[in-house]
């Protein structure tokens, strides 16, 4: 009896001591927006290609490039961001009805791209 309940004990730990991989939304899951909401509602963010012309960003978005706020940008690095956008990242809902734009809740753009602007 005593070895099943020490099996059951160390099968337990196990998730604990595993390392598994971290799910890819999880790296938004504590952004907040300037009135302290959720930017990433459970689904609605990702990797975003950026660029800056003449002084207003663009973010790459179901293939799209949208004019992103001045408001709505946070200048931080994501933990778990893998690289290939150069660390930017889009919060929104791009399915909007026809008649209403795309709205953008949160976007991210890494520290040093601040004075691009």
């Amino acid at each position: 009896m005593r070895s099943v309940v020490l099996l059951g004990m160390l099968l337990s730990a196990i998730p604990a001591l595993t390392p598994w991989p971290v799910q890819a939304h999880d790296i938004y899951g504590h952004l907040v927006g300037k009135q302290g909401e959720s930017c990433c509602h459970g689904h609605d963010c990702r990797p975003a290609p950026w660029r800056t012309v003449n002084g207003t960003v663009y973010m790459l978005v179901e293939g799209d490039w949208l004019v992103i706020d001045d408001e709505s940008i946070q200048y931080r690095l994501l933990e778990g961001d893998d690289g290939k956008t150069k660390g930017g990242h889009w919060c929104g809902n791009p399915y909007a009805a026809d008649s209403s734009p795309v709205i953008t809740f949160c976007a991210v753009l890494p520290p040093r791209s601040s004075g691009l602007k």
